[in-house]
């Protein structure tokens, strides 16, 4: 019994921590170009991105990093699920892992890691793509929101109707926020108007 409620707590705080060590860790590939040629790291404008000592931290510890916590601990997660997806109703499999499949469909059981894995590639976008020009960031952002809502609608993964309607209100949120952004953004409007 006591080792259920040890990896009961292991999921629960990987599950918990992961979206903040995701942004800490891709701070370290988040650069900033100042039009000189070089791009230097938007946490320390002293360090100058992908060369000496920068080039040796993102490549042997950001990388591994985002592949081990990034990708590592959802994939991991989504494996024990699948091995116990038979087993789901059992006591031992939902002191373990309910935490993550509770209050979802039985055919969605799963769909937790999905939303994970759609919060690191907001996150992993959001740094990638941040030498682009903001429309075209706002326009890729949109589109993956556009497409995360379209799955979640046509999945309805949660036992609730409430949750269902939540949840894409939820996702429509930040495609809102995206959409003023842009808009405040333009140089059409009139400086009153503009942020």
């Amino acid at each position: 019994q006591s080792y259920n409620y040890f990896i009961t707590t292991i999921t629960v705080v990987l599950f918990v921590t992961y979206p903040v060590m995701i942004r800490r860790i891709l701070t370290i590939f988040s650069c900033h170009d100042l039009g000189e040629g070089k791009s230097y790291l938007r946490a320390d404008y002293s360090i100058v991105c992908w060369e000496g000592d920068h080039q040796t931290w993102a490549f042997s510890f950001g990388l591994p990093a985002i592949i081990m916590w990034g990708l590592g601990i959802p994939t991991v997660g989504l494996c024990a699920l699948l091995k116990n997806r038979h087993n789901l109703q059992d006591l031992d499999t939902r002191i373990r892992y309910g935490f993550l499949y509770n209050g979802y469909r039985s055919a969605s059981f799963y769909w937790e890691l999905i939303i994970v894995y759609r919060k690191f590639i907001i996150a992993a976008l959001a740094v990638s793509l941040s030498h682009w020009d903001s429309h075209i960031q706002a326009m890729i952002a949109t589109g993956f929101i556009i497409f995360s809502i379209f799955v979640h609608q046509d999945q309805q993964p949660f036992t609730r109707r409430e949750f269902n309607r939540l949840e894409t209100l939820a996702m429509f949120v930040p495609g809102i926020t995206i959409y003023f952004g842009i808009f405040f953004n333009t140089g059409t409007l009139t400086s009153s108007w503009r942020l």
